[in-house]
């Protein structure tokens, strides 16, 4: 989730952008669509469930919704900051 939130994520995720700048708190059923948080949670408890102790988010008083507690930063090019892995062996 905080990869989803990160500032070299949301400054290129047009979809999820599209949320914040609507509404800083995202609905957290959105996440269950997402293909890599599938394997990881089944419903929106189990994803406020992990998020309870999150340093970069937080949840609205419902429990539903999710947004970041630190404002985007005014400079929004991320690369310099963007590390590039590959060829991770699967086990780990």
């Amino acid at each position: 989730m905080e990869f989803y939130f990160g500032d070299a994520n949301l400054t290129k995720d047009r979809f999820l952008r599209r949320y914040v700048d609507q509404d800083p708190y995202v609905p957290l059923e959105i996440f269950l669509t997402f293909n890599k948080m599938k394997p990881l949670a089944e419903d929106v408890k189990q994803i406020a469930k992990a998020l309870n102790n999150c340093q970069l988010l937080e949840l609205d008083e419902s429990a539903l919704k999710v947004r970041r507690k630190i404002k985007m930063p005014d400079q929004r090019d991320v690369n310099d900051k963007t590390l590039y892995v590959e060829a991770l062996p699967a086990e780990g």
